[in-house]
């Protein structure tokens, strides 16, 4: 008896990079070129400009355009030649290579950031009410520590874990902990945060972070919930900047 062959499902941003990377190798769109803004290609495609910002980002990672910030998207070469997350981010390893879950590099930023916008206010409600005066000055040490920190990533990530640790429940403790080591292996994801997370993007977290820590420290679980989702919407905000334009004030 024939069996049926296994269904692909793509991904939409997937099915959208598949067909501009199409016209690039049927010569659309030549070496040196300018991609059309991410508006119009949203409507042309008939998606969002969520699903074309992931398609460009997962070109860029592919190696066939360059992102330039103020700029727009511009086709470098039409055969891919994969960048590595030491040639993207600067850092030491391949965190695709080094990662015990390789399926987190092809997470997408926009994926991530939906369930974070589920996930940490509640976490950061939890931590207002369930935390121990111990477990609320870890929250504050880690929200002092990235302030003017040289490396901001690593204490941004800590002051999430702390807020995790916080909870009182070790189920939403290992969810928080999971979304920052898909956070930090996503190659998608860095690419994006590296375009357009400079120091005056960090700036405002710090201000953010103060808000969430204030109503932590104070137990109060319904403002400590709404800091941590303006917080992540404006996260999200930041990273939806039109690469064309000038980035967010």
């Amino acid at each position: 008896m024939e069996l049926f062959r296994p269904v692909n499902v793509n991904r939409l941003y997937r099915v959208i990079a598949d067909q501009i990377i199409d016209k690039i190798r049927r010569g659309v769109y030549v070496s040196g070129s300018r991609l059309p803004a991410e508006r119009e290609l949203a409507e042309q495609f008939a998606v969002s400009r969520t699903s074309v910002r992931e398609a460009l980002i997962a070109l860029e990672v592919e190696g066939y355009v360059d992102v330039r910030v103020g700029s727009g998207v511009f086709v470098v070469r039409d055969t891919p030649i994969t960048k590595s997350v030491d040639t993207l981010l600067g850092k030491g390893v391949d965190i695709r290579a080094s990662g015990s879950h390789p399926s987190y590099a092809d997470v997408g930023a926009f994926e991530l950031l939906y369930v974070q916008m589920l996930v940490e206010p509640e976490a950061a409600a939890m931590a207002a009410s369930n935390g121990t005066p111990a477990q609320k000055r870890a929250i504050a040490d880690a929200a002092h520590l990235m302030e003017g920190s040289d490396r901001p990533r690593l204490h941004n990530r800590m002051y999430h874990l702390a807020i995790g640790e916080a909870t009182g429940n070790s189920a939403m403790a290992l969810t928080v902990r999971n979304m920052w080591d898909i956070h930090d292996e996503s190659v998608m994801f860095n690419t994006l945060e590296q375009h357009l997370v400079g120091r005056p993007a960090w700036i405002k977290a710090e201000d953010e972070h103060r808000a969430i820590t204030s109503a932590i420290l104070a137990g109060d679980a319904e403002t400590a919930r709404q800091a941590m989702r303006i917080h992540t919407e404006r996260t999200s905000r930041r990273l939806g900047s039109d690469f064309g334009g000038e980035l967010p004030a």
